[in-house]
């Protein structure tokens, strides 16, 4: 075993690993939190870079032992089995409509999950190509799209440089092990004047802030940086990216979710179960998005969608 690895349990491995941007190994810790989500094991410490100011999950599952925290129920994966692209098409009309002058051409989504989202753009005229770490997940995106869709992580996949017009990573890039390196392949596979769309977490927001281990974007250990709009701007920027731009979800549905996660801390499993079954009913939804049309102009949600631009020739 490696000397700056440890064991968690009999199948969990961790490792302590320096900050991915600046490579600083100092670094204050926030808060420690447990996966909320699965009830996995461990508790794992959010910490600051000394260096940087980036935060980041550490110590952390190793690569291989991160699987035991997606099991086959894990939401995304369950959430776009079936041909359901309400919010996908949502993704599709941001990409016609937040940076100007994009048309179809050629798509890779990474996390591509079960497909929705390359479904729909491929009915918008897009030829589509996906990255899925789940087999299965991987396997009924390909059979939904008739493209490729590659099994495996970012960090490994080999692909032909500056092919795609657009990369797109819905809520991805926070599980990577080092998101830096997918901010850098990203480029490499992008066009000149290609774009990456991607959105993350905003654990700049008031929410983070506020209910930290609870907050229902923390979500450790799958939850391995945590991104601020600020820190994107620059890390994209060293990336190599210009015309970096951060637009805010409109939508708070995650105050609800972490309100019932405090439930559970106070009252338990029960309490708990209960206040996350109305957090997640009809009318609360409909709320936390009517309420996001007015918090997400005023930078008040908790979830960012961010745009970056590789330079033309």
């Amino acid at each position: 075993m490696d000397a700056q690895q440890q064991v968690l349990s009999p199948s969990i491995e961790l490792e302590d690993r320096a900050c991915a941007y600046c490579g600083c190994a100092a670094a204050d810790r926030l808060f420690i939190a447990e996966d909320r989500l699965h009830g996995g094991p461990g508790q794992f410490a959010v910490v600051r870079c000394q260096g940087c100011g980036l935060m980041r999950t550490n110590p952390r599952p190793t690569l291989e032992a991160m699987k035991a925290y997606y099991p086959d129920h894990y939401g995304p994966y369950l959430s776009t089995a079936s041909d359901s692209t309400g919010r996908a098409r949502g993704y599709a009309r941001k990409t016609d409509t937040a940076i100007p002058n994009i048309g179809p051409g050629q798509l890779l989504e990474i996390g591509a999950a079960s497909g929705n989202f390359l479904v729909a753009m491929q009915r918008l005229g897009w030829h589509v190509m996906g990255i899925e770490v789940d087999q299965a997940s991987a396997e009924r995106s390909a059979a939904r799209t008739g493209s490729p869709v590659i099994c495996g992580d970012l960090g490994s996949v080999s692909l032909e440089n500056a092919q795609f017009d657009l990369i797109c990573g819905w809520m991805v890039f926070e599980h990577l092990h080092d998101p830096i390196l997918g901010f850098r392949r990203c480029l490499d596979w992008l066009k000149p004047g290609g774009w990456l769309a991607f959105s993350v977490p905003d654990c700049g927001s008031w929410q983070f802030r506020t209910f930290k281990r609870n907050w229902y974007a923390t979500q450790v250990p799958t939850h391995l940086y945590h991104f601020t709009a600020p820190a994107l701007v620059r890390i994209l920027s060293k990336c190599g990216f210009e015309s970096t731009r951060v637009r805010w979800q409109r939508t708070l549905i995650d105050v609800p979710l972490s309100l019932a996660l405090v439930i559970e801390d106070v009252g338990g499993t029960r309490a708990g179960g209960w206040a996350n079954a109305a957090a997640n009913s009809f009318p609360i939804r409909i709320a936390a998005r009517a309420l996001g049309c007015v918090a997400g102009p005023l930078r008040l949600t908790g979830r960012i969608i961010v745009w970056a631009k590789k330079p033309s020739d």
